[in-house]
């Protein structure tokens, strides 16, 4: 300005540009010690919450069934979530029967989820990418699923997962990411029956989009 002042439409701009890059360089450290985070709280809570009553009831009634029964489905339940029920059985036969162990099966959901929100995240940009990590994994109500014995984890952990090998295979037509998001949709619902419609939901509109993808690259 000729009068020596500073005209505030100019200044706004670059200090919010200075901000965003600020937070974009630390966006991913910001990102590891957020999952750090949630990571050591869920562990902690896992290991001194006691059981509900629903966790309580699956390991009663169906983890020390015959592994066969387990595989078969034989009872169906609502508390008989299949794969969190096999992993439980795992689980404790490694390690014991405290509740730690046999939440740990959703704890390394946790991990999975985690690993998948970022790789989600980051596509949208450093700083947009870190506010929605952020609003991923600090749903506190939503985090608990993960300290507990029960399907909900397991199959969060491979929502994510199918979602990013879908993106994966979209771009890069590679067979690999096909495979693991087939993976992950198959242990999704095996963790909790409810997300069959999800799944059908990928595996119909994936085929189409992969088709206007190849078509638009043809022309």
């Amino acid at each position: 300005m000729e009068d020596g002042t500073v005209n505030p439409q100019w200044v706004l701009p670059r200090v919010i540009t200075a901000i965003m890059s600020r937070v974009g360089h630390w966006a991913l450290p910001l990102m590891v010690a957020s999952a750090l985070g949630v990571l050591l709280f869920t562990v902690a809570k896992a290991h001194f919450s006691s059981f509900t009553h629903d966790e309580s009831v699956t390991w009663a009634r169906y983890v020390h069934l015959p592994m066969k029964d387990l595989l078969e489905h034989r009872e169906s339940y609502t508390n008989n979530h299949m794969l969190n029920s096999i992993l439980m059985k795992g689980s404790e036969g490694l390690f014991g029967d405290s509740e730690l162990a046999l939440r740990l099966p959703n704890l390394l959901a946790l991990v999975v989820y985690l690993v998948y929100a970022a790789l989600l995240a980051r596509r949208l940009g450093p700083v947009v990418g870190l506010l929605t990590y952020l609003l991923l994994c600090y749903g506190a109500h939503f985090m608990e699923l993960f300290a507990l014995a029960r399907g909900y984890g397991l199959s969060y952990g491979c929502l994510l997962m199918a979602l990013h090998h879908g993106w994966r295979s979209l771009e890069t037509y590679r067979p690999l990411h096909v495979a693991l998001l087939h993976a992950a949709l198959v242990l999704m619902v095996l963790s909790s029956f409810v997300t069959a419609q999800v799944a059908l939901a990928m595996v119909t509109v994936l085929p189409v989009a992969a088709l206007w993808s190849i078509a638009s690259d043809l022309e």
